[in-house]
Formats: C-alpha cells, structure tokens, sequence
C-alpha cells in the first residue's frame, strides 16, 4: 500500500513538471481530482495550389494534437470550483518551436444549479456552435472552417480561440442552454471589444442552435466599426450517422479606413456515418460573394474514411479540394500551407493516425 501511494505522488510530479514546461510559472498543486488527458493526431499530409508552384508540398502534420489538465473542487452547497490547463502539440519539431507551441482552453471557474462561470482562454459561443457539426476539428487542413466562419478579402475571423474572456453558461434546462461571452481585449490605441452569444437546444435526435458574434473596432483606423455574424446550425442524429447543415451570414469592414461593411453568406451540409470499425465522412459548403465585390466566393468538399483499431486510436485518411471564385482568397487558414492568391484552387491528401488519452 505504502509503494502504491508513493509511486501515485511520482506521476502526479511528473504532471506538475510538464504543466510547468506547457506554461512556464504555472503548476498545478498536488491534488487527487486531477484529470490528465490529451489527443495525438499526426498525419503526412501532400497539398496542391493551382495559382502557386511554391505552395505545393509535403509534410507531417499534427495540428489538432494537445494534451491537458483539468479537476474540480466541491466547496458544498452545490458549489464547485473548476480549473482546466490545456496545451497545443507539435510533435514534428518543425521550426524547433518545441513541443508546446499554443494555448488552448484554459480556465478557471465556479459550477452551480444556476449555471457555470470562467474566465481565461476558451473559444466563444459562436466558435462552439458549429463544432458539433465540424468533422476533421477546427485546426487542420480539411477543417470546413476554411471557409465557415471566415471572409478572405477582408480578412475577418469569428473562428478563434479569445484570450482574457469572460464566459457564463446557464444550466440546461429539458435540453436547452444558453451561453454567452466578453471579452475586453484593450489595446493602447482602441479597445477590440468582442461579445459572443448562442441559444441551442440537443436531444438524443436533434441539434440546434442560432449564434451571433458581435466585434467592435476591428480597424484600427475606423472608431466604433463593428464585425457581426449570425449562425444557425442544425443537426438530426440516428443511429450510427447524423446529417448537419449550417448557414451563417457575416457583416465585415473590408479595408482599414473603411466606413461601413459588406456582408456575405454562407452554408455547409455534412455527414457521418459509422459501419462496425468504419467510419466515413463529407462535407460540402459553399460562400457567397461578399457584397460589393463580384466573384468574391468559394466552394469546398472534403471526404475522410477512419478505422477503429480500439476506442482510443484510429487510423484515418481525408481528401479536401478548396476552389475560389476569380476575386477569392480563401485558404487552408488553420493550418496554414503557404498563402493562397486570387481565383486559386488548393487540395490536400492526409493519411494519418489519432489516439486519445
């Protein structure tokens, strides 16, 4: 019993010193609730761009990898406390940037029956309103997120992840939740103000939820210029497969030292589907111009195949195919191979291998 506890003590040190190496003067106290968790997903990836000889190339991959920290508290009444400590992954050693290369959700915060508060590094309401739909993550080559969630001319993202954000979630209530987010993020020159909302109803059949993400002062040059979007995600479930479909429409400043914005529609139908160790996947989605600027959209398909060795690791292939419009510039924007020029039309290969812990 006494090697027991002692060797327990070992591997909870071990977890405090790699807490340390993923976020330099944090570590986390000695304590039994601790989680230690992570997903390593790497892939070799080969991509392609019609309008660029230098874009074309070969790689590995694991943009999607991390690997975290997370417990509870409870402080009595109904009470608890929370934390989550979680880092990026980059097992390729590309740059020698080391192995941990970004923060990812990371939080502290309060649970009751009247709900869930944090603050710290989290991805926003609108962000996680489409992950439920999302079927190669936000982060990699094959994401619809290339083009969901995004404007390429002006260069608007409503897909990242916000540090220094406040957030508050209400209980659910018969399958309904309602989340919402700030964040301050003041600068020496204009305060980038961020709000985020959603309303979402899930069941065992059904999913859906309406989103709307507000941006004050985006350009810097332009007092009060406000980026917003609007989501509404759906989903139907059955056994072994679900069918999604999203339609967003985004209101961006194009330039710095613009006076209004422009606005532009979007929509994505995906699908999954799992036969005994198989699983297949696609989706297709399609923006519209951005107003005011002709042939200014883009189309993507992407398809994935995975097989189940167990219930923690899997082996997986995908195919993605980016085709934008004579004036568009969509890209692979999370993971990034190069920067895509006007009417180009990119594609990635992966084969790879994800195994949770």
């Amino acid at each position: 019993m006494q090697r027991a506890f002692v060797t327990r003590k070992k591997l909870i040190g071990a977890a405090v010193v790699a807490a340390a190496l993923a976020a330099p003067g944090m570590a986390l106290a000695d304590n039994e609730n601790v989680t230690i968790y992570g997903t390593l997903n790497m892939d070799y990836e080969s991509a392609h761009n019609d309008n660029n000889t230098a874009f074309n190339s070969q790689r590995l991959s694991t943009s999607s990898s991390n690997l975290g920290f997370k417990g509870k508290e409870d402080l009595g009444d109904g009470l608890k406390a929370f934390y989550q400590l979680e880092s990026q992954l980059d097992m390729t050693g590309a740059g020698n940037a080391g192995l941990f290369n970004g923060a990812r959700n990371s939080a502290i915060g309060l649970e009751s029956s009247f709900g869930t508060f944090f603050m710290g590094i989290w991805e926003t309401p609108f962000r996680l309103s489409h992950n439920k739909v999302e079927l190669f993550g936000n982060t990699t080559s094959f994401s619809s997120t290339n083009i969901i969630g995004q404007e390429s001319l002006s260069g608007a993202k409503f897909v990242t992840r916000k540090s220094s954000i406040v957030q508050y979630w209400s209980p659910k209530f018969d399958g309904f939740q309602a989340k919402l987010s700030y964040s301050p993020e003041a600068t020496t020159t204009t305060k980038k103000t961020e709000w985020s909302f959603s309303a979402e109803y899930e069941n065992d059949m059904l999913y859906a939820t309406y989103a709307y993400d507000s941006k004050k002062n985006q350009k810097s040059t332009v007092a009060d210029l406000t980026n917003t979007a609007n989501r509404v995600v759906g989903a139907y479930k059955f056994k072994d497969g679900q069918v999604g479909l999203t339609y967003e429409r985004l209101s961006v400043a194009q330039a710095a030292g613009s006076t209004s914005t422009a606005s532009r529609n979007a929509w994505e139908l995906s699908g999954k589907y799992k036969a005994g160790n198989s699983n297949f996947g696609g989706f297709y989605t399609r923006a519209g111009d951005l107003s005011g600027t002709a042939e200014s959209g883009a189309k993507q398909f992407a398809l994935r195949y995975g097989y189940n060795l167990s219930k923690r690791t899997e082996l997986w292939s995908a195919y993605t195919k980016l085709d934008n419009d004579t004036n568009a510039k969509y890209a692979f924007a999370h993971n990034a191979f190069g920067t895509a020029t006007a009417n180009a039309t990119l594609s990635a290969l992966g084969v790879g291998m994800i195994h949770k812990f």
